[in-house]
Parts: C-alpha cells; sequence; structure tokens
C-alpha cells in the first residue's frame, strides 16, 4: 500500500515484511511505485489531496493497482484525473453533530462521565471551527 500526502510525501506499507518506508520527495515516490509495479507486486495507492487544486495529474498508476483519491469537494482537486483514468465517483458524506457526539460517547465509553463531557467539549469547539470532517476533528 502506498499512502501519499500530496505528491511530496508517501508511506509504502510492505504487509510481507511488515515494513513501513517513508519517502519524501516526489520523484523518489515515482521511482518507488514503478519499482513495485515491475517487481510484480500487487498494490493499491492511497492519495490524499494536500492543497487545494493539487490533484494527482501526472501521478503514476500502474494498470494492476487500484487507486483511492481523498479530497474535499473542489472538483478541481480531482476531475481532471477522473476523466483521464475513467474513475468511479464515489461521494461519502459527512457526519452529523449528532453522529459525531455518538462517536465521541463510544470513544470515551469506558471513562468518566466528567471526561467524556471534557472530550465532547474539544471535539465540539473543532467542529465549530472546521465542520464534520472527521480526519480534522479526531
Amino acid at each position: 500500500v502506498v499512502y501519499c500526502f500530496g505528491g511530496d510525501l508517501a508511506y509504502v506499507f510492505d504487509k510481507t515484511n511488515k515494513t513501513v518506508a517513508e519517502y519524501v520527495d516526489g520523484k523518489e515516490i515515482i521511482i518507488i511505485i514503478k519499482v513495485l509495479a515491475g517487481r510484480g507486486i500487487k498494490g493499491y495507492i492511497i492519495y490524499d489531496v494536500d492543497k487545494k487544486g493539487q490533484g494527482p495529474d501526472g501521478f503514476p498508476t500502474p494498470e494492476t493497482w487500484g487507486f483511492i483519491l481523498l479530497s474535499s469537494p473542489n472538483e478541481d482537486n480531482f476531475k481532471s484525473w477522473a476523466k483521464q483514468k475513467h474513475a468511479n465517483l464515489i461521494v461519502m458524506d459527512c457526519p452529523d453533530e449528532n453522529d459525531v457526539k455518538a462517536m465521541c460517547a463510544w470513544k470515551t465509553r469506558a471513562m468518566s462521565v466528567r471526561v467524556q463531557k471534557k472530550y465532547w467539549k474539544m471535539i465540539k469547539e473543532r467542529l465549530d471551527d472546521v465542520g464534520t470532517i472527521p480526519r480534522s476533528i479526531f
């Protein structure tokens, strides 16, 4: 599995050897993907768009690998790439505040009421700042 944060930071997870390698250069990332695919290793890429308007255009995607693109709803982040790759668009809605509150209750279920309230207060403040985007509030 290759997890990319934009085009300049990637983590390669090797299930066989149970290792993780970090790559911090866009050229290195492209090389390692080509090397792994050239060896016949099957995998997939999770590409997390890190900057507005910075989609994965030109990013190598081996024919035998899957590709998951994580993006905000800003079409500039993915539209041209999706068209080139004939990608299927799957839109996932963010949870509403009640869903987030339920997640907090579950996450803190073994803790005291005081800790639960403190945790919810912290998450609620984040909700007020960024909305209900799970990766931004937890």
